[in-house]
């Protein structure tokens, strides 16, 4: 019964804060995404990716 609690309890506080994560991050995924496409105009440059993932997604 308590694990059961604790995980709504922490599925409520994940719902709650994700908006607000998400809000916070967006300005600097912007200028990431920014600069990832300025690299990429470039054709001296290596193309870097578009969605950079995490090295424990890539592994998987």
């Amino acid at each position: 019964q308590y694990t059961y609690i604790y995980t709504k309890n922490m599925e409520i506080l994940d719902n709650a804060l994700t908006p607000q994560i998400k809000l916070s991050l967006a300005p600097i995924q912007n200028k990431i995404n920014n600069f990832i496409l300025q690299v990429n105009t470039n054709p001296n440059n290596m193309r870097l990716p578009m969605y950079i993932t995490s090295h424990e997604e890539e592994n998987k």
